[in-house]
């Protein structure tokens, strides 16, 4: 059957997309998230489409084309509301929360970042709740409120524990260190960046593997100025 075998290369180049985003390789990423939706576009499951159209935001933030990512979020969200699929609404709200941090609307973000947590507190999606709740704490310490940072990454924090996340994780420990810094504790912040460069070198994610070693570097001479 021509559609079945089309739709399998459909869903491995999805695969692939996931995969190559995973390890931080976003153009291959794209390659194949674009190859999935130029095919999935003629076959007959709205549903899927939708899903890969998010899919695609993601990358598409990835590379830095918010504007790109969410026309495609928008997209896709049209087709889960035709379908009255509004229980498969969290993972688009949840793109449409990273695309406004990325542009750096914080309004916006923690608008649709409470549509999310809506969706998948109800449905019990408890991973994602926990993804959720890391950005909005990373929201939160972008406009400079430490203390609701906290709040947040602490309800993060006892969720992700259940699983083994280590590039969530070491943004925890991240976010968790500049809250230290912020509070003049260098000794809790040192612990926290130590801790964050490991999860993230379990992650084999290079970029951040970097900034990490950067954001030590400024605590370790922030910290010998105060000696």
């Amino acid at each position: 059957n021509k559609k079945n075998d089309e739709q399998g290369l459909a869903s491995i180049h999805n695969i692939l997309n996931v995969l190559y985003q995973s390890q931080g390789k976003y153009i291959k990423a794209n390659e194949h998230i674009e190859k999935a939706l130029s095919i999935q576009i003629n076959l007959n499951n709205s549903l899927k489409e939708a899903n890969f159209r998010t899919n695609y935001a993601a990358t598409l933030n990835y590379l830095n084309k918010p504007e790109l990512a969410l026309e495609q979020i928008t997209k896709g969200i049209k087709i889960k509301e035709s379908l009255e699929e509004n229980h498969v609404l969290g993972p688009s709200y949840a793109s449409l929360m990273n695309t406004y941090f990325k542009i750096g609307d914080y309004s916006k973000s923690i608008e649709y970042a409470t549509l999310a947590l809506g969706v998948f507190r109800k449905n019990e999606m408890i991973n994602f709740e926990g993804r959720v709740l890391v950005v909005i704490a990373d929201i939160y310490m972008q406009i400079g409120n430490y203390e609701k940072m906290n709040k947040y990454l602490k309800e993060a924090k006892s969720i992700l524990k259940q699983f083994n996340e280590p590039l969530l994780n070491g943004k925890l420990e991240l976010n968790l260190s500049r809250a230290y810094l912020n509070d003049n504790d260098f000794d809790n912040a040192l612990d926290c960046i130590d801790s964050c460069i490991d999860h993230f070198e379990m992650s084999e994610q290079k970029h951040f593997i970097i900034s990490a070693y950067i954001e030590k570097l400024i605590i370790l001479i922030l910290n010998d100025k105060t000696d």
